[in-house]
This record gives C-alpha cells, structure tokens and sequence, in this order.
C-alpha cells in the first residue's frame, strides 16, 4: 500500500515538473507538510523523495530538505553512454543507429531549417575547411555540424541523441582522421552536399549525401577495426 501511495507523490510532482510548475532549485515543502498534503505518514514521502533523487529529478539536502534538480543535457548525454557502454553495444549496433538518426535528422531538417541554421552550418562548415590538417580542431568541428543539423529539426531530443552518439565514436573519429588525412576532403564534399540540399529543400540529394557520409564512415571505421586487430595481433607474436 505505501508502494502505491509514494508512487502517487512521485507521479504528481514529476507532472508538475514537466508542466514547468516545479522549477529547477525549487525547494520542496518539509517532510511534515507534503505528509499533511498527500495524507499519508513521513515515511511514504521519504521514500518518495528517495526515489526522485534516484531518478536524478531531486537533490537531497540533509538538514536543508530536497530541492527539484532537472537534469542538465550534458548529464542526460552522459548517462546514455554509460548505459550504451555497459550493454556492450558493438560499433557496427551503434553506426546503424547513428544511420537511422540522421536520416531522421537529414528528413526534418529539409523540412524546418531556418535561415539561422544554415548560416550556423555554413559557419561550421568554414571553421572545418580552416582546420584541415588540424585534426583534434577538425574532429570536434565535424561533430559540431552534425549537431546543428540536428537543431534544424527543432527536436531536442533528437539534438541529445546525436550527441550522445557521436560521443561515443568521437575518438575512433579523432583515430580516422589522424589516420587517414584526406579524409577531411570528402567529408567536406558531402557536408557542402548537405548544406546546398537544405538550402535547395531537396530531400532526395539530401538523403544521398547522408547515406554516402554514413556508409563511408563505417567502412572507414570497419578499415580502422580491422588495422588494430592486426596490429593486436602482431604484437603478440
């Protein structure tokens, strides 16, 4: 029965968060008033508040009561990763997902991107082609751009799971272009494909520079995979 009814607190607060009447650093009222409000004993809000704290919607202050904590997007990002990390995901899992996400992305954007954000891509774009030969300044350029192709949709949580996504293959990227210089090239060629098909609103173009940029990325990471397998391989004999 107290299951039921701290589930109830939880429900009620988490509703008022999402509807924005809880803000972040609101201070909860004491243990004693939300007992009065919901009827129930000091007990049942307690492990309320524990399970909003585990939730990471609340912060437990003790001796200062429990405040509404809204999870950052950084922390959300991070959390996705940690998670995608233990279920031992491997990469090729994680490139099919990236596809699926960015065809989803590149889809909306053609749609909804405003002048705004093609300007910001454009911007991206330049910073790029000025650090060719700049790798670690490069790398974390080109996963800019795939960011705010994200906004264009207008998704935030679309702009959080790409984020989460290159993430966790921005250091095989980093290895790549390292690697394999003039990669830079044709990346460069297909993110200007991308931004003149927004510009043109042409899906079709779009969804083919996607496709092209996708799929040369994982036999590009495929190639890499392979490379320090061998090098694995050699240093044992």
């Amino acid at each position: 029965m107290s299951k039921f009814l701290y589930a109830n607190i939880v429900d009620d607060l988490e509703s008022k968060i999402k509807k924005g009447d809880l803000i972040d650093g609101t201070k909860l009222p004491s243990e004693r008033l939300m007992a009065e409000k919901y009827n129930v004993s000091r007990n049942v809000v307690r492990e309320a508040f524990k399970v909003m704290a585990e939730k990471g919607l609340v912060e437990i202050h003790i001796g200062k009561g429990a405040y509404v904590s809204i999870p950052k997007e950084n922390v959300i990002t991070s959390k996705l990763q940690e998670a995608i990390s233990i279920s031992k995901s491997n990469l090729n899992e994680i490139l099919e997902v990236r596809k699926i996400l960015e065809e989803a992305v590149a889809k909306r954007a053609i749609q909804k991107a405003t002048k705004e954000n093609i300007r910001n891509l454009e911007e991206i774009y330049n910073r790029m082609e000025s650090a060719i030969g700049d790798t670690s300044k490069f790398t974390q350029e080109d996963i800019n751009f795939h960011i705010e192709l994200a906004k264009c949709t207008g998704n935030l949580t679309l702009v959080l799971l790409i984020d989460t996504f290159n993430n966790i293959s921005d250091k095989k990227l980093y290895k790549l272009n390292s690697l394999y210089p003039n990669r830079a090239l044709k990346a460069q060629a297909e993110h200007k494909d991308m931004i003149r098909s927004i510009k043109n609103r042409d899906e079709k173009k779009m969804m083919m520079a996607v496709d092209s940029h996708i799929n040369c990325l994982a036999s590009e990471m495929e190639m890499l995979n392979s490379s320090l397998r061998n090098k694995h391989m050699a240093d044992k004999l």
